[in-house]
């Protein structure tokens, strides 16, 4: 890619999902994880072994709130990682199906 990501790792949700296939035709190879915490660490690992930035890409709501552990680690030891989360497509309002339950203040918990 352009920026020079090579890889990113991440668990695809209906919010992400575009992205991880734009990521992956691009060129930039889409490791999936079977949970978010995993898809940051995998990221965290990647900078650390490959002296590269770790992207992250994953799910808005419930999913960044199972990634917080990993993201938490990644900043207090000032890993390369960008951190990737989905995001409603109108804040508050409804999706079309009904209220969004799993909506939640990203910038202000990270």
């Amino acid at each position: 890619m352009a920026m020079g990501v090579e890889a990113a790792f991440g668990l695809i949700s209906d919010d992400t999902a575009l992205l991880a296939t734009a990521l992956d035709t691009s060129g930039a190879r889409f490791y999936g994880a079977r949970h978010e915490n995993c898809a940051i660490a995998m990221a965290d690992g990647y900078a650390y072994a490959a002296g590269r930035l770790g992207v992250a890409v994953i799910g808005r709501g419930p999913a960044l709130a199972n990634g917080l552990h990993g993201a938490i680690y990644a900043s207090r030891t000032g890993s390369p990682v960008l951190l990737i989360y989905g995001e409603a497509a109108t804040v508050s309002q409804p999706n079309g199906l009904g209220p969004d339950y799993k909506a939640i203040d990203g910038p202000g918990v990270l």
